[in-house]
């Protein structure tokens, strides 16, 4: 999910994985970490934006990672202020730190308030960019060309459909609009419009979620059709649910395995017959699910390459555990409050970095892969 090598449009993109994207631009932080010193930069900031002027997202999903939150009064769930967001961003302008990537973590980015003017800032300090989004709202005045104003080479964008129809997709994620997904066809196919004019380098993926809900033989026919026929999406990914808070999907929307095991099937034969070397389908089994059940590294060391900020404005260690109510050991200060380098620098965090794993949440994939990397790397 992380960089790309891209240099035209005709040209194949090809995605790196997260250690070897590590590995190629943060060799200095790697080597701060593995002599027990703790970087000055992060090589990525992640965000959450959030604002108590909107709701937390257009959609209500079954499998949401942290539906809950969306019953809690606003007052709980003040977000981040836009003029703390972008001032954060500004002042990483001609640092180390190469990507901002703004996604949601129950919540959608594309809802906040200034979400045009937060990526125009990362676009003016010379950051890479990133986002993963349901998509239904860049149709809101300036998004899209707020994503498409540069050539830069190692920006992304991800939009989560999990849906080869509009009934598989209100099955999935109860959207306040029962035409979400019409519209949201309609944007990604603006965006191309848009890179093919402007941004020759970006790179589009969908991103699929399997449920019970969705795995109809001609909705998958058809999404892999659809993304296939349009020039410029280079990829779409096919995976079973990974649900990082260690709860179960409900039981409505869980795959018989036999079920699972067609779907599998049938998304191979999918992949033989239309991925082409400018169109990539990747069909991933299980993976993390059943190799997380025994973490192959001691201890975290992702949030010291990787800076996560929450819905709530709070500087957490991982996306997993990027949750208002998370244990006061994976919370480290709020950038509504206080300068993110002074939470990033605090001297009374680092000692608080080297907290047990037992009370962990699953790691997302990209955070997993990186912390088994670095514990490998450092380990030899």
């Amino acid at each position: 999910m992380f960089g790309m090598k891209t240099n035209h449009y005709a040209t194949v993109k090809v995605q790196r994985e997260a250690m070897a994207w590590l590995e190629q631009e943060f060799p200095q932080g790697i080597n701060e970490i593995a002599s027990g010193e703790h970087p000055k930069f992060p090589l990525q900031l992640e965000v959450h934006p959030h604002h108590a002027s909107t709701s937390f997202c257009t959609n209500s999903c079954e499998g949401c990672t942290g539906g809950y939150y969306r019953t809690l009064p606003k007052a709980q769930n003040a977000g981040i202020e836009p003029e703390r967001l972008v001032n954060l961003i500004d002042n990483l302008a001609g640092t180390p730190t190469k990507r901002v990537v703004f996604a949601g973590n129950c919540t959608e980015p594309l809802m906040y308030p200034d979400i045009v003017g937060a990526i125009q800032h990362v676009r003016n300090a010379g950051l890479e960019f990133c986002l993963y989004s349901n998509f239904y709202l860049a149709d809101r005045d300036g998004v899209l060309e707020a994503i498409a104003s540069t050539d830069a080479v190692n920006d992304y964008v991800r939009a989560s459909l999990d849906a080869g129809s509009a009934e598989a997709y209100n099955l999935v994620h109860h959207p306040t609009d029962p035409d979400s997904f019409t519209k949201i066809l309609r944007n990604i196919e603006r965006l191309l419009e848009l890179k093919q004019t402007n941004r020759p380098n970006l790179y589009i993926h969908l991103t699929y979620l399997l449920s019970n809900h969705n795995c109809r033989e001609e909705d998958l026919q058809f999404i892999v059709q659809w993304a296939g026929s349009h020039e410029g999406i280079d990829s779409i990914r096919f995976t079973e649910y990974q649900k990082p808070l260690g709860r179960e999907m409900p039981a409505s929307a869980k795959i018989p395995e036999e079920k699972l095991h067609k779907t599998f099937e049938f998304l191979k034969r999918l992949k033989s017959k239309l991925e082409r070397q400018d169109f990539k389908i990747r069909v991933i089994e299980g993976d993390i699910i059943t190799t997380q059940l025994i973490k192959q590294f001691t201890r975290c060391y992702v949030q010291e390459a990787l800076a996560v900020i929450g819905f709530d404005g709070e500087l957490y260690p991982c996306t997993a555990m990027a949750y208002p109510d998370s244990l006061p050991i994976y919370r480290f200060g709020n950038i509504d409050l206080k300068d993110f380098w002074d939470l990033w620098l605090d001297k009374e965090r680092l000692p608080r970095l080297h907290f047990p794993l037992d009370k962990c949440y699953d790691c997302t994939r990209t955070e997993f892969e990186i912390n088994a990397g670095l514990h490998k790397l450092i380990s030899r």
